[in-house]
């Protein structure tokens, strides 16, 4: 909620009670009440540190990753022998014709 107006004037408005007088010494209120809250020190976050036990986890579970990704990769084409039959035979047929 933006109070100050075009030309920096500060508005405190207060239209609860029926009578003029009262809505100035509500107003007047809200004012000290916005200083009050204005010169208060706000306190600093205090940064948590993380846990060896987190720490520990997040690279148990990028080494899990990895080694997932590892098993993905095609093996070495130079030793068939740990290929399947028909495997084998695809890559000494696409070796053959190249």
């Amino acid at each position: 909620q933006n109070r100050l107006d075009k030309n920096g004037n500060l508005r405190i408005i207060s239209q609860t009670e029926r009578f003029q007088n009262a809505n100035r010494k509500i107003a007047s209120e809200k004012f000290l009440e916005l200083i009050e809250k204005s010169l208060k020190k706000k306190k600093k976050r205090i940064k948590t540190k993380v846990p060896a036990s987190v720490k520990i986890k997040i690279l148990e579970t990028k080494r899990k990753q990895s080694e997932k990704k590892k098993l993905r990769k095609t093996k070495n084409i130079s030793d068939i022998s740990n290929f399947s039959p028909r495997t084998a035979n695809t890559i000494f047929f696409i070796f053959y014709f190249e």
